[in-house]
Formats: C-alpha cells, sequence, structure tokens
C-alpha cells in the first residue's frame, strides 16, 4: 500500500477495500453535495456480506466491483461469484434500497460520482 493510500484510508475511514473503493470514498469526502456515507456495511441480517457504501437515511447502497474483466479469476467475474453478487443484490433491494454498482474505470473517469450526486 503507497503512502497515499494509506492517507486516503485514514481520512476516509475506511481499513480495507480496493484503491477504486478508496478513490470513490476520496472523490465523496471533497464533494460538498454529498453527506458521508457509512463504509462496509453489514446491512443483511444474518449474512457475512459487507456493503461498500451505504447511506442509510436515503436508502442507497453502492459497490465498486474490480475485477470485472479477468476471465477465470476476477473477482466478479467467476460463475459462481456472479451468483453471489445477483443475490446480494436482491437481499439489499428487497430490504428498499436502491442498489448501484460501478467498474473502477467508472470511478477514475468521475462517471460514478456524476451518477450518485444525482440521486441526491
Amino acid at each position: 500500500m503507497t503512502p497515499l493510500q494509506k492517507a486516503i484510508r485514514a481520512a476516509t475511514g475506511n481499513p480495507k477495500g480496493s484503491e477504486a473503493e478508496d478513490a470513490l470514498a476520496w472523490q465523496i469526502k471533497n464533494c460538498s453535495e454529498l453527506p458521508a456515507p457509512a463504509r462496509h456495511v453489514r446491512l443483511v441480517a444474518g449474512r457475512k456480506f459487507e456493503l461498500d457504501f451505504v447511506w442509510d437515511k436515503q436508502s442507497l447502497a453502492v459497490e465498486v466491483d474490480g475485477g470485472v474483466w479477468m476471465q477465470g479469476h476476477g473477482a466478479h467475474s467467476r460463475p459462481l461469484n456472479i451468483l453471489r453478487d445477483m443475490e446480494k443484490s436482491n437481499l439489499v433491494q428487497r430490504l428498499g434500497y436502491s442498489y448501484f454498482r460501478f467498474t473502477p474505470d467508472q470511478v477514475k473517469n468521475g462517471e460514478a460520482l456524476e451518477f450518485i450526486k444525482e440521486l441526491f
């Protein structure tokens, strides 16, 4: 982990996560239009999975999915993991949350932040 990543994680309250999550957290933190989200939230009782960003008051959940295009070994490109992601999405939406997913490229080019801002 680079010194910059360590500083971002300290500033955004993220003890774990990917570089893309750190980047989105930094963008959100520096955007006066957005309230601070909760990070790495276990929203569904009895389930171990966590959501990257949650705005509970707005019933909004956001995920950054890395490894989408990595055939055979990307976290979100394996068949079982795709099924797990689908189940996670369905459970979160059943609780009444809007659930949005973004790629690291969408974070880097600012598309994810702009989309989130439109939700507020």
